[in-house]
């Protein structure tokens, strides 16, 4: 006889956790793309202020002082 946590064990277990790893995986790559976002942004606004002759002391993303810190640091 087929018990229902046999089949648990079996099939959903195996199944939620992989769903659970994609999970993780795609979260971390919308981070790595938020990430670089916001390096790209901070880049191109340094870049403007050099070309203008403007100085440029704002701290890069990450570095604890940008208010563009995204919530995973």
């Amino acid at each position: 006889m087929v018990t229902k946590k046999f089949l648990e064990e079996k099939f959903l277990d195996p199944w939620v956790e992989r769903r659970r790893e994609q999970d993780r995986k795609r979260g971390l790559e919308e981070g790595r793309h938020e990430e670089r976002k916001l390096w790209i942004e901070w880049y191109q606004r340094q870049q403007r202020a050099y070309a203008k002759g403007e100085p440029f002391d704002e701290p890069p993303p990450g570095s604890g002082n940008s208010s563009d810190t995204p919530a995973f640091y």
